[in-house]
């Protein structure tokens, strides 16, 4: 864990600690007393590093599962235009350290995209669940068009998630500097089909 314990973690921070604890709430425990939370979810809680990382503690086996799901190298080889960068992680699932992203807002999106996540979400629901386009013409053809887009549905395809799902969701977004650029990237993509069904459906 070398790596990870560069000056951006406090002194008395240490992952070997952290993987060594033996329940989801004393390794969460142990996050809180070190590190800033910046936002939480039904499975992971995510803390600030510095300007550049964050790390998404696991809080439950859902949060396992989501952090193996992006921690998928494949997924930072085919698609690191379009998602956060993950650092590091490990085997278990029980952190992720995660390129660090700001809010979107729904002017910045629309600003970036000509369109908006709502539309986005239309789109995707119609294209995938409802096979019918109630949306004017223009609008279909500016989000058909953009490579962006497809390059995110590519993506669901090929990684099995399910479309609509979290992408129609501004909070699935965030956004980051590359090469002095602004771009949205997805910042949360651990519900794969396979983890809705083996973490989340049977529980319902």
């Amino acid at each position: 864990m070398k790596k990870l314990q560069d000056m951006a973690y406090p002194a008395d921070f240490d992952f070997n600690t952290l993987l060594a604890l033996p329940s989801y709430e004393k390794r969460v425990n142990y996050a809180e007393e070190k590190l800033q939370r910046i936002s939480s979810g039904s499975s992971r809680i995510v803390y600030k590093v510095d300007e550049e990382k964050v790390l998404k503690v696991a809080k439950n086996k859902k949060g396992l599962s989501q952090n193996i799901v992006e921690s998928d190298w494949g997924i930072q080889d085919m698609y690191s235009n379009i998602v956060a960068k993950v650092f590091e992680t490990d085997e278990k699932g029980i952190f992720l350290e995660m390129e660090l992203a700001k809010k979107v807002t729904p002017n910045k999106f629309k600003q970036i995209f000509g369109f908006t996540s709502k539309d986005l979400f239309y789109y995707l629901y119609n294209e995938f669940i409802n096979n019918s386009f109630d949306m004017p013409e223009e609008l279909i053809d500016k989000i058909f068009d953009n490579e962006w887009v497809n390059e995110l549905v590519n993506f669901a395809q090929d990684f099995d998630y399910p479309l609509p799902g979290d992408f129609g969701r501004l909070s699935t977004y965030g956004l980051v500097n590359r090469d002095g650029e602004e771009k949205i990237v997805v910042i949360d993509f651990g519900l794969t089909n396979w983890v809705w069904d083996t973490e989340y459906a049977k529980s319902i």
